[in-house]
């Protein structure tokens, strides 16, 4: 897997987390559910954090044209919000249209995404296409097929993408991992890393070594070391903040599940590190899990195969789940993570407690052991081989342990 393959996938899932573990909640004391009505009209004002998720009387279709002093939530097909958001934005969708303005970050992840207005903090996409001519205060975080991004940004932009077009005042750095694209130079301030892969117009940028470009000798050897040291740096570069903002982003997100769901957490940890017994018995289940999935994936998708031959548009009437079943992926995905480190961290301290004789440091809470586990996981993972499989069986373990307290929710509730 290429460098730039990795930090698109880096920044997709670190987009997902930045859902919860980069935002600030605002200063409100309650909530307000919307199902049916999914519209704020223009002359409303609601002084909550408001979650939109369509029922099936209203349809999928979303529009927030009010006053929200709190923060926004939405989940639907066709998204569009052009009111006054005093918190922050995140919004889980098909198409959606951003063209009002927001005190705080917009999260956003969609098949068409479009931002537009003000962003008092940051903005973080992950989608197929992005267009962005919002003036943004601080940073944007971008991770799509096809990008095209204008308007003002105030300080650093991170982009992996397909295809790129940027023109855009940029008042920090740019870091920028492509196949295809162009960049209006002379708006950015501060670095450039530029990798725009197979295009020969692309070239590796970077302003503090501007000194070492202009002592370059013409001869073709030596032309071919710079640019080789140059990608390297690149690369360097590239993965370690890959690498720090996936850690902080997880760890963060799991300090807010272990915060807000204890009681959870702690059962599905106990049915991964409880006993061997249970372990075996959460893997076995997560492959019957995995096996459902893929099953269902392949019946998708010999359906959309079979429409193609008779010319009919199957697929279509599987766009909106495969949207869901991609957010979902990815959600789970990552708090399967989280569940694993923490019951990895507590076998671990249990070891360094009997190793030290110690029982404190068995007792740690929840929290240092996610710090523990991470810091184990992150380890593994850097091992090209081992890394993939320790991570197949993070995954089958979790869904294992998750599917057996539903299950043992579901026959206390039956008694």
């Amino acid at each position: 897997m290429k460098i730039k393959e990795i930090l698109g996938i880096s920044i997709i899932a670190l987009s997902m987390l930045s859902v919860l573990s980069l935002s600030n909640p605002t200063n409100s004391y309650a909530l307000e559910l919307r199902r049916d009505n999914t519209t704020v009209s223009a002359d409303e004002i609601v002084n909550d954090d408001v979650y939109i998720i369509p029922s099936e009387n209203s349809g999928e279709n979303v529009n927030v044209d009010g006053r929200i002093n709190g923060d926004l939530i939405i989940f639907g097909n066709t998204v569009n919000v052009t009111g006054e958001i005093s918190g922050n934005v995140i919004i889980f969708g098909n198409t959606i249209t951003f063209t009002g303005n927001t005190d705080k970050s917009i999260y956003c992840a969609g098949n068409i995404i479009n931002i537009d207005g003000t962003v008092g903090r940051d903005i973080f996409i992950a989608g197929q296409r992005a267009i962005s001519k919002a003036e943004v205060e601080e940073s944007a975080f971008v991770a799509t097929y096809d990008s095209e991004i204008a308007g003002i940004i105030g300080e650093d932009l991170r982009i992996a993408s397909n295809t790129v077009s940027i023109d855009s005042e940029i008042g920090g750095d740019l870091l920028l991992g492509a196949q295809f694209g162009s960049i209006n130079q002379e708006k950015i301030t501060g670095t450039k890393i530029i990798n725009l892969g197979t295009d020969t117009k692309g070239e590796l940028l970077d302003s503090r070594f501007a000194f070492l470009r202009e002592e370059i000798s013409s001869e073709q050897n030596e032309e071919q070391i710079t640019i080789a040291n140059k990608y390297s740096f690149e690369n360097i570069m590239i993965a370690i903040a890959s690498f720090v903002f996936k850690f902080v982003g997880t760890f963060a997100l799991g300090y807010l599940i272990i915060k807000f769901f204890p009681v959870k957490t702690y059962s599905i940890v106990k049915n991964i590190n409880g006993s061997w017994d249970n372990f075996g018995l959460s893997l076995g289940k997560g492959v019957l899990v995995m096996a459902v999935c893929v099953f269902g994936s392949t019946i998708l998708i010999g359906l959309s195969f079979l429409g193609l031959i008779i010319n009919f548009p199957i697929g279509q009437l599987f766009a909106p789940i495969l949207n869901v079943a991609f957010i979902i992926a990815i959600l789970v995905i990552s708090v399967n993570l989280i569940f694993f480190n923490i019951a990895i961290g507590q076998v671990l301290l249990g070891l360094t407690s009997k190793a030290l004789n110690k029982p404190s440091i068995a007792n740690k809470s929840l929290v240092i052991s996610l710090l523990a586990g991470q810091l184990f996981s992150s380890i593994i993972m850097l091992l090209p081989f081992a890394g993939i499989t320790y991570y197949v069986i993070i995954l089958l373990v979790v869904l294992g342990s998750i599917l057996s307290v539903k299950q043992e929710q579901l026959k206390k509730a039956n008694s």
